[in-house]
């Protein structure tokens, strides 16, 4: 009876145990519609919705964080239109931060801006801005402004400043690029820590589309065009321009396996190709698109998470004008966000 009784107890012990797999978590910005018509900034926190702003007058620009101090905290940052008299150029706007679905203006030192980064680092936020202080007229000299916990670190003065710029901080240095306009062409430029450590030469027109940091090799991403061509190109710091591609546009980079990779579209940005760039090659990569829904409008940076990739994406149709968005799983639609058929995709974390 003994012996029974271990034996029992033995392979009752030697069942295998369920294998649970982790919950994929989500944090997901962009824009939808409301019940009353207006467009405004939302968010999903694993698919949940939640509207951002009572404004169609409220753009969430590209932009997504957890707070690294605790990760518990869902930050959220975009760009709200307000009213200025006498009125400016083009319109005003400030930059505006959501801290887990609560609204607050973020400080900026001139009369309006908008955001253009952010980066948390050792308990601190780092916030990248284009402002300006005249008529907000893009030919006129406007401020990209680096604050540090709500404090100014460095005010950069040039024509373009309003622009798409971009930061990373690593290591406790910062690095920012972005797009100068000379007056005659534009050129990319990078900061170490407020210094410039690169400039390119204004041959052509150079917009500066990505920044990416690794092993302290610094990668600036443009995309170009003169007279004759257009195409992309990355500036590896030390090493000099690498020529991508032409007749094509980056849209957005990030960092997988240790290097630096771009997202590559055509330059109309409403078809179904999208290639990645990756160790100076590009490979396709393939969104899949309906009959009803056959352009692919926007994929954000693909993570891994469980040795599973995922992204979020927008696919459209440019007759209808209708929209559909959702998570993407090795490349297969896993659910629709929305389902609002004008919903678009900023930015998403995944974890």
């Amino acid at each position: 009876m003994i012996i029974l009784s271990l034996l029992a107890f033995t392979f009752s012990n030697c069942k295998k145990k369920p294998i649970v797999v982790p919950a994929l978590n989500s944090f997901i910005v962009g824009g939808d519609q409301k019940a009353n018509g207006s467009y405004t900034a939302v968010q999903w926190i694993n698919g949940k919705e939640t509207f951002l702003s009572d404004t169609s007058a409220t753009s969430l620009y590209s932009y997504a964080y957890i707070a690294i101090k605790n990760g518990a905290d869902y930050y959220a940052f975009g760009t709200k239109s307000i009213a200025i008299s006498p009125a400016p150029g083009v319109p005003a706007s400030i930059p505006m931060m959501w801290k887990n679905g609560v609204e607050s203006a973020l400080p900026i030192i001139y009369p309006a801006g908008r955001i253009c980064d952010v980066a948390f680092a050792n308990n601190d936020m780092y916030v990248l801005t284009g402002e300006f202080d005249a008529n907000f007229l893009p030919t006129q000299t406007g401020h990209l402004v680096l604050y540090k916990n709500g404090n100014v670190v460095f005010d950069k003065s040039f024509i373009g400043a309003y622009g798409s710029s971009y930061m990373k901080v690593i290591n406790n240095r910062v690095y920012v690029a972005t797009t100068i306009n000379t007056g005659t062409f534009t050129k990319c430029v990078c900061y170490q820590d407020g210094i410039e450590i690169f400039a390119s030469s204004p041959n052509r027109y150079w917009n500066t589309i990505g920044l990416e940091v690794v092993n302290d090799e610094v990668h600036v991403f443009a995309n170009y065009s003169d007279a004759s061509a257009f195409g992309c190109s990355v500036f590896k710091l030390g090493t000099g321009e690498i020529k991508i591609t032409d007749s094509k546009r980056i849209v957005g980079t990030f960092i997988k396996d240790n290097t630096a990779c771009a997202i590559v579209r055509n330059t109309n940005n409403y078809n179904s190709e999208v290639l990645i760039w990756k160790n100076n090659s590009l490979s396709n990569y393939i969104v899949p698109t309906t009959s009803e829904m056959p352009d692919v409008e926007k994929i954000t940076n693909p993570m891994v998470v469980n040795g599973k990739e995922y992204f979020a994406g927008t696919t459209s149709n440019n007759i209808t004008f209708k929209y559909a968005s959702g998570i993407y799983e090795n490349n297969v639609l896993k659910n629709n966000i929305s389902a609002i058929s004008l919903a678009s995709i900023g930015d998403a974390i995944f974890w």
